[in-house]
C-alpha cells in the first residue's frame, strides 16, 4: 500500500512538473511580446516593453528554449519518470 502511495505522489509531481514546464514555454514564447505590448498599452509595463524589444525577445528565447526542452524530456526523464522498485515481499504476497 506505501508503495502504491510513492508511485501515485510520483505520478502527480510528475506532471505537475510536466505542466508547468509547457504553461511557461507558452507564456515565454518570443512570439507574444507584440501581445504583451498591445495589452499594456499606455501603462508603464508597456513603454518598457517598447522601449526594451529586442532585449526581451532575446531574454524569452532563451527562457522558451530552456522550459520548451524541460517539457518535452520531463515524461522521458529517467531520473523522474522512473517508478520506485517493488519490494520482493509485495509480489510473493500477490500470488
Amino acid at each position: 500500500m506505501q508503495e502504491l502511495r510513492l508511485i501515485i505522489v510520483m505520478n502527480m509531481k510528475n506532471k505537475t512538473r510536466h505542466s508547468i514546464s509547457w504553461l511557461i514555454a507558452f507564456i515565454t514564447c518570443p512570439c507574444h511580446i507584440f501581445i504583451l505590448i498591445l495589452l499594456f498599452a499606455g501603462t508603464i509595463f508597456g513603454s518598457f516593453l517598447t522601449r526594451h524589444v529586442i532585449p526581451i525577445a532575446l531574454i524569452l528565447s532563451i527562457l522558451f528554449v530552456i522550459s520548451l526542452t524541460k517539457a518535452i524530456r520531463t515524461p522521458f526523464d529517467p531520473v523522474r519518470g522512473k517508478k520506485p522498485p517493488v519490494s520482493a515481499e509485495s509480489n510473493d504476497s500477490d500470488l
